[in-house]
């Protein structure tokens, strides 16, 4: 199963991208996020482990796969019978193109 949610900004990417690495802060604008935790010290990186808890989901243990800093990064979480791969992906809109 895919699942896809996409979300305007009205900022550069740079800077969205600024917020969207400091995982830990999540859940100050994202009501479906409850607590991050990274598990690694240094910035958010390939092999970097994170703990994310969100209402009504057992905490789970994500471990980031891929990173193109400013514009993506892809963690993935494992557990009996399934395997949950979140995407993160930052895009310049056509409108901001123009």
């Amino acid at each position: 199963m895919e699942e896809g949610t996409r979300i305007d900004v009205e900022a550069p990417v740079e800077q969205v991208w600024e917020v969207l690495r400091e995982v830990e802060r999540w859940p100050e604008w994202a009501a479906t996020v409850t607590s991050v935790r990274c598990l690694d010290d240094g910035p958010l990186a390939v092999g970097s482990r994170v703990r994310v808890e969100q209402p009504r989901i057992p905490p789970t243990e994500y471990v980031v796969t891929e990173l193109e800093p400013s514009r993506s990064f892809t963690w993935m979480a494992t557990g009996p019978g399934v395997r949950t791969t979140a995407r993160h992906l930052l895009e310049t809109s056509a409108l901001a193109r123009a």
